[in-house]
């Protein structure tokens, strides 16, 4: 259920720095929340680089946000070898004080980014409404215009102000609506991923010999797949990829009204489905045991 970055590329990224740099043999005292704590710091340096008018400063601004993911990778890393399970096993412990420091900080970064993008926007309208006032405020200086015609310029520069003040509130709705998808995508994934990952691991079994077949059909069931290849491309972090890929194209607020149309439907429609999915997986379980 993870996202396509993350697996073919993050996740092997990850595995490989720690096997050359024995990070957690060699650095004992380092923590998992450590490292989500540095996470912030670049997530806040990217969002710094985003709001620079120069395109290659915000590109720029993409690879310190896909290092605060590559970092989000390594504190989960860490904090299962400290706990003594399998690095490489991707289990979420809900219950722990780890868990809440790492959605906080996944929380900030990703507002941070969000924010970052949406202040652009303000920057590019700012700058159009500059050049405009300069352009409509020159007869105004000029005295030999009529009364009639001064008028005219200082309503049609009123109507601007009122123009651009609209697109400003409209891309907030756009940018505001974007982080509650996100955060709606992220609540859904969490709890999917905890529900499936007690189902499917092969290695929990419970002492119940029949529990392997229904793992066995799972695994084989079609409509398993759709549904797992569907969270690889819905959950919080491949829609985060999305915006940094759209800020890398210069045409955020472009993507972000498009996807704003469907992601939240595709979102309510895939959760209805896992849920079904899930039950039926609860009764097929409870009738073999």
């Amino acid at each position: 259920m993870l996202d396509h970055l993350n697996v073919y590329i993050l996740q092997p990224f990850t595995e490989r720095f720690l096997e050359l740099t024995k990070l957690p043999k060699r650095l004992p005292w380092i923590t998992a929340n450590q490292i989500s704590y540095l996470g912030v710091l670049f997530a806040l340096i990217a969002a710094r680089s985003i709001l620079n008018q120069n395109l290659s400063l915000r590109r720029l601004g993409v690879l310190f946000f896909l290092t605060r993911q590559f970092l989000d990778d390594l504190d989960g890393y860490i904090a299962r070898y400290r706990l003594g399970i399998d690095a490489r096993k991707q289990i979420s412990l809900p219950n722990s004080s780890g868990y809440l420091v790492d959605g906080i900080c996944d929380a900030v970064g990703i507002i941070l980014l969000v924010m970052a993008s949406f202040l652009r926007t303000l920057q590019n309208r700012k700058t159009i409404m500059e050049s405009t006032e300069n352009f409509d405020l020159s007869p105004l200086l000029n005295k030999t215009k009529s009364n009639y015609q001064r008028i005219l310029n200082r309503m049609k520069l009123s109507f601007k102000h009122l123009f651009f003040y609209h697109k400003r509130c409209s891309n907030a709705k756009i940018f505001l609506f974007h982080l509650i998808e996100i955060g709606i995508s992220s609540l859904l994934w969490n709890y999917f991923l905890i529900k499936f990952h007690l189902v499917m691991d092969p290695k929990i079994e419970n002492g119940f010999q029949n529990r392997s077949l229904i793992q066995r059909k799972l695994f084989q069931s079609p409509m398993n797949l759709i549904i797992m290849w569907f969270w690889r491309c819905l959950n919080p972090h491949a829609l985060t990829n999305y915006l940094l890929l759209s800020i890398w194209l210069n045409r955020t607020l472009q993507y972000l009204r498009f996807c704003n149309k469907i992601i939240v439907f595709l979102l309510i429609g895939l959760g209805t489905i896992s849920f079904i999915h899930y039950i039926d997986i609860q009764f097929c379980t409870d009738r073999f045991e």
